[in-house]
């Protein structure tokens, strides 16, 4: 069948449509076309085609904002989906996916924190990071995760892990790993100083840490250790580690009570009035 043959079927077949009346809508006595029972405009129009004269079906105003609508609905669906994937690929656990900056106690770290989100742009082009040091418990973790889900909100790809992973990955595995940790804008990694004292941990992590400095790419380190540990580290197997992470971020320190701690003291609060009628004194 001949192109101009299949093109003429096609134009006929829409041609020849006809506009659905639905409740309401009604044919106007002045040119005899049909409008909306709703916003009174036009579901109906003449288009004219090599001198010949079409009624064809159009878009009522209503119509238009309806179909707009659901246009909208749909990009923000998808855009929300985009969004969890983001989370689900880049927050391997669960358990701080839901962490936010708005559930915090907005403590000093916390609005240093929502800061390096409010600049990321201009943290992004000078790939510069945070390296958060402090004692168990006092809240590294927390404040990273706030940061990793305020940026995946805004379409940010951040992946959030740990050493001890990394160290999971075998020595085939780790190219792939290091590739697809790449794709991510933001790293951030918990836990640095808790892998086993052996030539190949420490190779291990010094390779994922350059890779991350040689793409030029922002990292958050969390780490139980002290600034002075990791200022004056005497071996040369984690010396190097320390000195590149100390070049790429810059240091925030965690102090106080461990925040573990302080929630198991509510918890046993709670247990002792239901049990005991009173709380602990303090």
């Amino acid at each position: 069948m001949a192109l101009e043959s299949l093109g003429g079927i096609i134009s006929g077949m829409l041609l020849g449509r006809k506009a659905e009346a639905e409740d309401g809508d009604y044919y106007s006595n002045a040119d005899g076309l049909l409008y909306c029972g709703k916003c009174h405009t036009q579901k109906e129009t003449i288009t004219d085609i090599n001198g010949e004269s079409f009624t064809v079906p159009c878009m009522c105003k209503c119509g238009e904002e309806e179909w707009e609508r659901k246009e909208q609905e749909w990009q923000k669906e998808q855009h929300r989906i985009r969004i969890e994937n983001l989370r689900v690929s880049g927050i391997a656990d669960d358990s701080l996916r839901d962490v936010r900056f708005e559930d915090s106690d907005g403590c000093e770290n916390i609005q240093k924190c929502q800061a390096f989100v409010d600049h990321w742009d201009e943290i992004n082009a000078q790939n510069t990071g945070l390296l958060m040091s402090g004692p168990v418990g006092t809240g590294k973790t927390y404040a990273a995760a706030c940061i990793a889900n305020a940026l995946i909100d805004r379409g940010v790809p951040v992946l959030m892990t740990n050493f001890p992973t990394i160290l999971s990955t075998s020595k085939f595995e780790m190219n792939e790993l290091v590739r697809q940790a790449m794709e991510y804008d933001l790293i951030i990694v918990d836990d640095l100083g808790v892998e086993r004292d052996t030539d190949y941990s420490s190779e291990t992590v010094y390779q994922f840490i350059d890779a991350c400095y040689r793409r030029k790419k922002p990292m958050i380190v969390t780490t139980n250790l002290s600034l002075k540990d990791l200022r004056v580290q005497e071996g040369l197997r984690y010396k190097r580690i320390y000195d590149r992470v100390l070049q790429m971020c810059v240091p925030m320190v965690f102090t106080g009570e461990s925040r573990r701690v302080e929630i198991r003291k509510e918890k046993a609060n709670v247990l002792r009035e239901i049990v005991f009628g009173k709380a602990e004194e303090s």
